[in-house]
């Protein structure tokens, strides 16, 4: 049975930005693999929940609604990506493909697939 968005932020909720609970201590007390984890996660996210990924040597999530700075940090890793994206593919490769990003971030309830 898939976890419910309570179950999830039980856990989460304990987390804080100098502990953050563990990706694989959070998917063991959900009882769900780490992608699967990942994935429940990304879809509280697109909910508008500030779920924070930590990562260094405190790596985890926490929950912070007061946390203005993620969006920024998402977006710069996004970018960052696309950046590498269009440096791995033709001119018109790349088009093609930005073209296809901009559709599927207009579609509304995009399904989280990864």
């Amino acid at each position: 049975m898939e976890p419910t968005f309570e179950d999830i932020m039980d856990h989460i909720i304990e987390g804080t930005p100098e502990r953050p609970i563990p990706l694989r201590e959070l998917s063991a007390g959900l009882g769900v693999s780490e992608r699967e984890c990942k994935r429940l996660i990304q879809y509280i996210r697109r909910d508008g929940w500030s779920i924070v990924s930590s990562r260094g040597r405190n790596n985890g999530y926490y929950y912070d609604p007061t946390d203005t700075t993620y969006p920024n940090k998402l977006y710069a890793e996004a970018l960052s990506r696309i950046k590498t994206l269009r440096g791995m593919t033709t001119s018109l490769g790349a088009k093609e493909l930005l073209g296809q990003l901009i559709l599927e971030l207009n579609k509304e309830n995009t399904p989280c697939e990864d």
